[in-house]
């Protein structure tokens, strides 16, 4: 059965009949449920409707990223895919409602990080390959015989990692895309206040959230090529990744 949520209707309906009869409750007891109208009502009319168009955003999404998905057959592909999908929308719809709030109400989050312009750097900037460099042997028994070969297999390896980082940024800027409008449709007015280190916060959000969308689609597309998943397995996603994993580790112990 799906679980029922208040709507922004219903709220603005309690709140309606709330105010209706304030006079006749006792003050106290009008402050706290004032102070419970306060809370709620972001979740109800910010968080909640964001997070469900987003859902349906990423979900679209995970399958043009991912054209392997669309070749496998069975109900619980389809499921696990809106399982991330919506998982991964209501982090991003709850993280940036917490931050818009936090923000609107003068809370910094200037020590949330221990290296601050490093987690912006990680979250924000594109990814770029780096080259490892030439070990130095010099003078040391057949160093001369596979020196090249060294440095070919030096290169090969910056040559993978740069198409990697390639596939990473396009996927990225394609998710950014995806749901910003999403995102500036429910709090963009309040943007415009912004500082620079509000947008770092924010790009630090959708760059995080995205790492883990990515981390999630790419345990899906392993399971997809190496699980030969005949059968429903019968439980979520994230259940059975962990119980996979947990299953390698202990092999590998073995």
């Amino acid at each position: 059965m799906k679980k029922q949520r208040l709507t922004k209707e219903e709220l603005r309906r309690i709140e309606y009949e709330f105010g209706e009869h304030k006079d006749l409750l006792p003050e106290e007891f009008s402050t706290v449920l004032e102070k419970v109208f306060e809370v709620i009502r972001p979740y109800v009319e910010i968080e909640q409707p964001m997070s469900e168009e987003l859902s349906t955003a990423l979900g679209q999404l995970i399958v043009e990223q991912y054209p392997l998905f669309r070749t496998v057959s069975g109900n619980w592909w389809a499921r696990w895919i809106q399982e991330i999908a919506a998982w991964v929308a209501q982090e991003i719809a709850t993280d940036l409602t917490l931050l818009f709030e936090d923000f609107k109400n003068g809370i910094s989050r200037a020590g949330l990080y221990p290296d601050f312009e490093k987690t912006v750097a990680f979250y924000t900037f594109p990814h770029e390959a780096h080259r490892r460099a030439m070990p130095n042997f010099e003078g040391t028994p057949h160093w001369e015989e596979i020196k090249e070969e060294v440095q070919q297999e030096i290169e090969s390896d910056f040559e993978e990692e740069k198409v990697a980082c390639e596939l990473y940024n396009k996927q990225k800027t394609d998710f950014i895309r995806a749901i910003q409008t999403i995102v500036f449709k429910y709090l963009g007015a309040q943007t415009e206040t912004f500082d620079t280190e509000m947008w770092q916060h924010y790009g630090i959000s959708l760059g995080s959230a995205f790492y883990r969308f990515n981390d999630c689609c790419s345990d899906l597309e392993y399971i997809i090529e190496w699980d030969e998943l005949a059968e429903d397995p019968r439980i979520g996603f994230y259940e059975y990744n962990e119980q996979a994993k947990a299953a390698k580790m202990a092999s590998w112990k073995v």
